[in-house]
């Protein structure tokens, strides 16, 4: 299944090569389709919708979106500053002004998206860092919103559906985002190992609205994607018989898991990135307008910010 992975010598391990220790709790198997969120009323699933693609397209509602967040920001900035710059380690080493505008995105992108959650309460910081997660890796980039995907599904542990013995950290479907919020939390608690389930799972999303797709939601990003796989290609054949390379046996499995550990590596690991897959590396700054090496993290400046 796209965004995960199977390790074939323990049913109970998680699906998507994470590397963490499955629970020695009950994975629960989840049905997915039917304990979601019944948004069943058409009509309104449609003026959602419209409405949506005008704020993204027009400037009238990019402007109220702007005050939005601007007077969300004035009541709670300094709560919010406080969990990310505890929790997200990319966050806590960027500048104040680079800090405020991420700050702006990560709430913008909260706003933009329904959380349901599975066997776990509400909590004001839960869709915050989740969020922080895909501004990281979109942070260099013009469009960020994911707009294809307007509902993100946390659930308390790893979990299994759709009749699969396996457990899941997370995976993407066509619409929605699912992520085991236990791992999530371990993934930034240990953020050198190379393994993080969010930024995994945002990988998936930010390629699945950008590559192939007739109308990219960044179309710049969807042109340096293609030349991206032009130089990871050869990188991913050569790592086919090399179970010990420095991206790991799971990134052979497919270029769509390729992409998503290269992302993981490239934030958690850059030095070591660099030094084994120095021109593959280079590629991703290109990519993502980032370079974690670098005191300043953004390459280029972004426009219509």
């Amino acid at each position: 299944m796209p965004g995960d992975s199977l390790n074939t010598n323990n049913s109970a391990a998680p699906v998507y090569g994470t590397g963490f220790s499955a629970s020695s709790k009950p994975v629960p198997t989840i049905d997915l389709e039917t304990d979601q969120t019944d948004y069943s009323a058409v009509s309104t699933f449609v003026i959602l919708t419209i409405l949506g693609l005008l704020m993204l397209k027009n400037p009238l509602f990019r402007f109220i979106r702007r005050k939005q967040v601007g007077l969300i920001l004035n009541q709670y900035d300094w709560f919010y500053h406080s969990i990310l710059e505890k929790n997200i380690p990319y966050y806590s080493k960027l500048s104040f002004e680079e800090q405020q505008r991420f700050l702006r995105r990560t709430v913008a992108f909260m706003k933009s998206k329904r959380f349901h959650y599975y066997d776990m309460k509400e909590e004001p910081h839960v869709p915050l860092l989740i969020s922080a997660a895909a501004v990281q890796l979109s942070f260099g980039l013009k469009h960020y919103l994911l707009k294809e995907f307007d509902t993100i599904h946390v659930l308390s542990g790893n979990y299994r559906f759709a009749g699969l013995p396996v457990a899941f950290e997370g995976h993407v479907s066509e619409s929605d985002i699912f992520i085991s919020w236990e791992s999530f939390v371990k993934s930034f608690e240990d953020y050198s190992d190379g393994n993080n389930v969010g930024l995994h799972e945002m990988a998936h999303a930010l390629s699945k609205v950008n590559a192939g797709v007739d109308t990219p939601e960044d179309e710049l990003f969807a042109q340096l994607f293609k030349k991206f796989n032009q130089i990871a290609r050869p990188v991913f054949y050569e790592i086919q018989t090399d179970p010990y390379s420095f991206l790991g046996a799971y990134a052979a499995t497919n270029m769509y898991e390729f992409w998503a550990v290269c992302v993981e590596q490239f934030f958690e690991r850059p030095q070591a990135f660099q030094i084994h897959h120095g021109r593959l590396y280079e590629a991703m700054t290109i990519l993502l307008n980032q370079d974690p090496l670098q005191p300043q993290i953004i390459l280029e400046p972004i426009d219509n910010e």
